[in-house]
C-alpha cells in the first residue's frame, strides 16, 4: 500500500511546495508621515495638500478643486512605475472620501493605468458607485488587476494588451474631480497587492523528491528479493 501511494505522496509534495514558496508582494502609500512624492495634474486653480490627521487612519493628501474646467488627478510617485506584471490576478485599491456627491460627473472613470502600448481605465465609472458613498466618509475602491475590470480605447483589452501595459506603467492616476462644482478629494492607503510565486529550489524539491524516489525503488528491490 505505501509503495503505491508513493509516487502520488511525491507530486503532491512538489505541487505543496510551490505554493509555499508565493510571497505576498505590496507597493503602498499610506501618508502616515508626507505626500510620499504623489503630484496632481489639472486645473491650475486646484492644489495638492497634506493633512497629517483625520484620514483612515492618521495622514493623507488631497485636492482642493478650483472648478475652472479641467479634470485633476492624483498622480502616483515612481515606485508604482515599471514593470508590474507580478501583480497580474492581483488587486489595486484605494480610500476616498469626497466632501460633496451633488452633481457627479458621471462618466468619469475613477482611475487609469498608463503604460508603453496603451492606457487602461476603470470600467467603474463615477456614474456606478456615487450612491454608494456619503460626503465626508472614506469609502474604500478595489479594482481586479484583470482585463475583465478594465478598458482599453473603449472596450475590454484582451489578456495580452493587459500584461503588456502592467509590465511597462508610465504613470497611474486616481480621480480627484468628481463633481461639477468646487469640492475637496482626499486619498489614503494606496496600495498595489498580489503573490509572487518563485520556482522552487532543487535543495527544497528535487533533492526531496529524489530522495523518495530512491526510496521506493529500494523498497521494489527489497521485495523482489524475498524468496518464494
Amino acid at each position: 500500500m505505501i509503495l503505491k501511494s508513493l509516487p502520488a505522496v511525491i507530486v503532491f509534495l512538489i505541487m505543496w511546495s510551490g505554493k509555499c514558496l508565493a510571497a505576498p508582494i505590496t507597493i503602498e502609500s499610506s501618508f502616515d508621515y508626507n505626500t510620499e512624492g504623489w503630484g496632481r495634474i489639472g486645473d491650475s486653480g486646484s492644489s495638492l495638500r497634506y493633512s497629517s490627521s483625520n484620514g483612515n487612519p492618521d495622514g493623507y493628501i488631497y485636492i482642493q478643486d478650483a472648478a475652472r474646467g479641467t479634470v485633476d488627478w492624483f498622480i502616483a510617485p515612481n515606485k508604482f512605475n515599471g514593470d508590474l506584471s507580478e501583480f497580474l490576478n492581483g488587486v489595486f485599491s484605494f480610500d476616498i472620501r469626497l466632501s460633496s456627491v451633488s452633481n457627479p460627473i458621471l462618466d468619469y472613470s475613477i482611475a487609469t493605468i498608463m503604460g508603453l502600448d496603451g492606457e487602461l481605465q476603470t470600467k467603474l465609472k463615477v456614474g456606478n458607485i456615487i450612491g454608494d458613498i456619503r460626503a465626508g466618509q472614506w469609502t474604500t475602491l478595489q479594482f481586479q488587476l484583470t482585463p475583465d475590470d478594465w478598458l482599453l480605447g473603449g472596450k475590454t483589452a484582451s489578456l495580452a494588451e493587459f500584461t503588456s501595459i502592467l509590465s511597462s506603467v508610465t504613470q497611474i492616476r486616481i480621480l480627484g474631480d468628481w463633481r461639477s462644482g468646487a469640492e475637496t478629494v482626499s486619498l489614503d492607503n494606496v496600495r498595489f497587492s498580489g503573490d509572487s510565486y518563485a520556482v522552487p529550489e532543487p535543495s527544497y524539491v528535487g533533492i526531496f523528491s529524489f530522495g523518495l524516489m530512491g526510496l521506493l525503488l529500494f523498497r521494489r528491490k527489497s521485495t523482489n528479493s524475498v524468496p518464494q
